[in-house]
């Protein structure tokens, strides 16, 4: 863009989009926390909570699910990550190919000191 004005309007269209974004994905966060999950966990078993999440992520596109981690692997902490690849990793024997993938998307997107942290703990 040429316009200078025109660059200072569309950096406040952006700015403002941000903004309702991040407050659209605090508003689901803190939902999560502080409604469902209690609820869940007063209406279902941990194993039937993961068979749940386990059917939803089958369900994904694996570009709809690929897209998902890009943004989501980076803000795992290190007990989350390892629970993550530890589930990834009792699946793999069925699709290699996608354990692969995935480990090279967090190699890729997981900050080096954590990612080193994640592989000690799951036995990569």
């Amino acid at each position: 863009m040429d316009n200078p004005e025109g660059r200072v309007e569309a950096g406040i269209r952006l700015n403002q989009a941000a903004n309702e974004l991040l407050a659209a994905y605090i508003t689901h966060m803190n939902r999560e926390e502080t409604e469902l999950i209690p609820w869940m966990k007063e209406h279902y078993s941990n194993a039937e909570i993961v068979a749940m999440r386990t059917a939803t992520r089958a369900q994904l596109p694996p570009d709809r699910a690929f897209a998902i981690l890009r943004w989501m692997l980076p803000s795992l902490n290190v007990i989350e990550l390892s629970g993550f690849i530890l589930d990834v990793k009792a699946q793999a024997s069925a699709q290699p190919q996608a354990f692969k993938a995935i480990i090279d998307l967090c190699e890729a997107r997981v900050g080096p000191s954590r990612w080193r942290e994640v592989k000690r703990v799951v036995g990569l």
